[in-house]
């Protein structure tokens, strides 16, 4: 069986559904994605992270003539082409870049009940993206009830009425006072210090070090790998994938907001994935992407 790597692609790291159990997840149509101003690279990295919370919510199946040409092997996270079963809820989005900004516009359908809910926003970075627009999504699937997430309107066209005050945390002003010390990784990393002058290290769960460097812009902070790849980034996969990866994958890299009082990073994590049968490398994808959270050591 074709398998395929995307580092923890599950997201599963904030997840929380209350209605939908593991036996009755929803069946979600994936109807359309459309993106202006937008480079190849972004595009899919949004993309893939859509795709990838969605699938951690529901089953997702695609329109036939929609469905995309690099889902279509036989993988199980894929979701199912022209299937005939009848979803639950229609999805898609809408993304403009436009004078260093994100506009996000998400619609969601209920086929039961024939409501449509829609909800748009504005962001600076694709973490922030879709931070802010993961609770409206599954406040939605789970309940078939909107979450707005400030500072967007959300509307539920069969209330005809924006809601007001966001249950999102927002995330919090960042600088290098409060990022520099102890952090504790998710999905490989155990460790993480970052250190003044955009220096770091990370020391991953199988004993490798990782090298960083980071910027922070506004109030993101965007950290990427610094030391050449090496094998041991990627395990646990078959030695002869992760030395595929190690000679031709790009930088890992992270984009964080702060929450929690100076305690919790949570964001993206940007990286190459493989698709591999057995030792064999079928194709490496790159700017695949997962949700990430890193958590403060206290001392």
């Amino acid at each position: 069986m074709k398998r395929i790597f995307l580092l923890g692609l599950t997201l599963g790291l904030f997840l929380n559904l209350p209605v939908f159990a593991q036996d009755s997840r929803p069946v979600i149509r994936m109807d359309a994605f459309s993106f202006e101003g937008l480079g190849p690279q972004e595009s899919q990295i949004i993309r893939t992270l859509f795709q990838s919370y969605l699938s951690g919510l529901g089953t997702l199946v695609y329109p036939a003539v929609q469905f995309p040409q690099d889902y279509a092997e036989e993988d199980e996270d894929a979701g199912l082409a022209g299937t005939e079963t009848f979803p639950d809820f229609t999805f898609s989005a809408r993304v403009v870049f436009d004078r260093e900004l994100r506009y996000l516009n998400v619609t969601v359908g209920n086929t039961r009940s024939g409501e449509i809910s829609s909800f748009s926003s504005v962001y600076k970075t694709t973490g922030e993206l879709i931070l802010k627009s993961r609770a409206f999504m599954e406040s939605v699937l789970a309940s078939g009830v909107p979450l707005d997430a400030s500072p967007g309107v959300a509307e539920n066209a069969a209330y005809g009425a924006g809601r007001a005050a966001s249950q999102e945390p927002r995330p919090e002003p960042i600088s290098e006072g409060k990022i520099i010390g102890t952090w504790r990784g998710d999905q490989g990393i155990e460790i993480a210090r970052l250190q003044r002058g955009g220096r770091g290290i990370a020391v991953l769960s199988s004993g490798a070090r990782m090298e960083l460097s980071y910027t922070i812009i506004g109030d993101t902070l965007f950290i990427t790998q610094d030391s050449a790849n090496q094998e041991r980034y990627y395990h646990p996969l078959p030695y002869q994938v992760a030395r595929a990866l190690a000679a031709e994958a790009g930088p890992m890299r992270w984009e964080f907001l702060l929450y929690g009082n100076g305690t919790a990073l949570r964001g993206i994590q940007i990286t190459t994935a493989a698709r591999y049968e057995g030792e064999k490398v079928l194709e490496l994808i790159p700017n695949s992407a997962r949700e990430s959270g890193w958590t403060k050591t206290i001392r």
